[in-house]
């Protein structure tokens, strides 16, 4: 106890990442962010693909295809066609399924105010602000997905693709945190946190052509089409686990000492941007 302690003193942060972790609940709230993210996300990429031009659905499936190491092409355009697709939906399914990913959008918004001790705001303009943050949030990462593609193409180095995903990742997620935090924290502030989830998503996508199509393929083989199900729920639960720790650092980091110190020396120390927020 007194070594961990005292390695709590030395390391900026360690104490109160420590206590946040604790306090957050941070694996029930990975499940409830992955939830709500197979709930609306993957309907939703099906629906897209059924009603938008060939050509930006194949962008769309490359990019689930990209992130999480899945061969989905088969599954979206095979076993779902888009004909079936929109007679069974039809445009008001669409927007249903537009709708829903506010939840996703909550979701993390309800982790983010926990991690910096908000209140939380909802309400219908909440519900339409995550609707916004999600449609930007698709559109970079579409455009980093083509980004991403014309540079293998060119330069064909694995260096540069994650230079290229995890400096996208990084201005989303550091977006993200001002968008659905309204504000209510400093640029400043939420950047460490940013650079964290940008970095580390960025590595979990790409690794995860390494093991996720074993994975799939041992899942159905072992449970059929539930294994499917289960596979893309266990990569959403590691990818909201991702995001929900990094902003629990990044919390702690900026709330401690040395660390806002740091803060308060950088390029975003002036309050314009927004009040600082310190639990």
């Amino acid at each position: 106890m007194e070594w961990t302690e005292h390695l709590a003193d030395k390391i900026p942060g360690l104490h109160r990442f420590l206590t946040d972790l604790a306090s957050v609940e941070v694996f029930d709230r990975s499940v409830v962010i992955a939830a709500q993210a197979l709930l609306g996300l993957v309907p939703l990429l099906i629906v897209l693909v059924a009603f938008l031009p060939p050509e930006l659905a194949d962008v769309i499936v490359a990019r689930f295809e990209a992130a999480t190491g899945m061969d989905a092409a088969p599954v979206v355009r095979t076993t779902l066609s888009s004909d079936a697709v929109r007679e069974a939906t039809g445009w008001v399914g669409l927007v249903i399924a537009l709708l829903s990913v506010t939840s996703f959008a909550g979701a993390i918004q309800r982790m983010l105010e926990h991690v910096w001790r908000l209140p939380h705001q909802s309400g219908l303009l909440m519900r339409l602000r995550g609707l916004l943050w999600f449609a930007g949030w698709l559109s970079v990462l579409q455009m980093s997905s083509l980004l991403e593609r014309i540079l293998d193409r060119v330069l064909g180095a694995p260096l540069l693709q994650l230079v290229t995903q995890g400096t996208t990742a990084t201005l989303v997620w550091w977006w993200s945190a001002h968008m659905l935090l309204v504000g209510r924290v400093r640029w400043a502030m939420t950047a460490p946190a940013a650079v964290l989830t940008g970095v580390t998503t960025a590595v979990y996508s790409l690794t995860s052509d390494l093991w996720m199509p074993r994975y799939v393929v041992g899942s159905i083989a072992q449970f059929g089409a539930l294994g499917l199900f289960l596979t893309v729920a266990s990569w959403l639960i590691g990818f909201a686990l991702i995001v929900t720790v990094c902003a629990i650092i990044g919390h702690a980091y900026v709330t401690s000492p040395s660390g806002e110190a740091r803060v308060h020396r950088g390029p975003f120390r002036r309050k314009a941007a927004g009040p600082d927020v310190a639990a």
